[in-house]
């Protein structure tokens, strides 16, 4: 079953006697379709969301605390702890 092929079903119709079908009724949602309709009126929907969230983790800054060098591109400051302000002066 590994090598079978994945369908993603999201409507279902009928079927007439004489094998027609009937209008697709959905029965999942996609993420433009799912909307926060929470009392502040923004009316914002999953997709949006899931995308501005994909562009911060992309885009934004970090700071990255520990004693190994980040590989991370989006480090922008790197607290070392390995070395201490005082190290050098021993």
């Amino acid at each position: 079953m590994a090598d079978a092929q994945k369908v993603l079903a999201n409507q279902v119709s009928d079927k007439r006697a004489d094998g027609s079908f009937t209008d697709p009724l959905p029965f999942g949602v996609t993420f433009e379709n799912v909307i926060d309709t929470r009392e502040d009126g923004s009316k914002r929907t999953l997709a949006q969301f899931y995308d501005n969230y994909m562009a911060f983790i992309n885009q934004a800054p970090f700071i990255y605390y520990g004693d190994t060098q980040p590989e991370n591109p989006h480090i922008k400051l790197w607290i070392d702890t390995a070395h201490d302000n005082q190290s050098e002066l021993i």
